[in-house]
């Protein structure tokens, strides 16, 4: 894995690449270390699991369809305790039943194939962003006040913020992938385990946004809810 304080280059990174087909296979591993990233390259997602892992990649990139576990398979495998490591996913054809799926397992780039050489270098700099962002704990909504998700403390004017349960859980789940929309059905799972009420979520979610900066917590109309953090 990147470690902190290193230049980060792709040097510094370790890809599992899953495709099923040699010829592409081949043809993106000689992509990857053309940019010097340190590539184990397996044909489906059964072996790209296990070398998940056994190798703990900083970045994880995995073809759709593949014989075993296809990609969106494999990635809802690693989400489930995984949140940090970088996903890609490639694919010949557009799906917007995978499209949805991918950004419910928070997924970096849906990525069709053939892959240009520049959208390839584009996605892989995003990730690399997102593994600086995510190796910093604390989480800055202005010049000045921040969420440290190491020591768990809000801090707002200088001055820790309480936050019951209800807050904390929510306020977490939003923050450990700034961004991201939470919907609606994962709110409910993780936080009200027995249902909850829309007057209980627009409680919660008022009385949160008068402890937080204005415009840290956004609404997203008959979707859900995302935090916006200073890059």
């Amino acid at each position: 894995m990147y470690e902190r304080g290193k230049m980060m280059t792709l040097k510094n990174i370790k890809i599992v690449y899953a495709e099923d087909e040699s010829f592409i296979r081949a043809n993106m591993v000689e992509l990857l270390e053309f940019f010097s990233a340190n590539v184990i390259a397996v044909e489906n997602g059964n072996d790209a699991y296990e070398m998940y892992h056994k190798e703990k990649p900083d970045i994880v990139i995995a073809d759709i369809q593949m014989s075993g576990m296809n990609g969106l398979e494999l990635a809802e495998k690693i989400r489930k305790n995984d949140k940090k490591v970088q996903i890609i996913i490639t694919t010949a054809y557009t799906n917007t039943e995978y499209l949805l799926k991918a950004v419910e397992l928070n997924i970096v780039k849906y990525l069709l194939k053939p892959i240009p050489l520049v959208e390839l270098e584009k996605v892989l700099n995003t990730c690399m962003e997102n593994i600086v962002r995510l190796d910093n704990p604390r989480k800055y909504f202005n010049e000045k006040d921040y969420y440290d998700a190491k020591t768990k403390q809000l801090i707002v004017g200088d001055e820790e913020v309480y936050l019951d349960f209800h807050e904390k859980k929510f306020f977490e789940l939003l923050i450990k992938t700034p961004g991201r929309i939470i919907s609606y059905d994962e709110l409910e799972n993780t936080i009200w385990r027995n249902g909850m009420s829309t007057s209980a979520v627009r409680s919660l979610v008022f009385n949160l946004r008068n402890k937080l900066p204005e415009g840290v917590i956004k609404n997203v109309p008959k979707v859900g809810y995302k935090a916006v953090v200073k890059e």
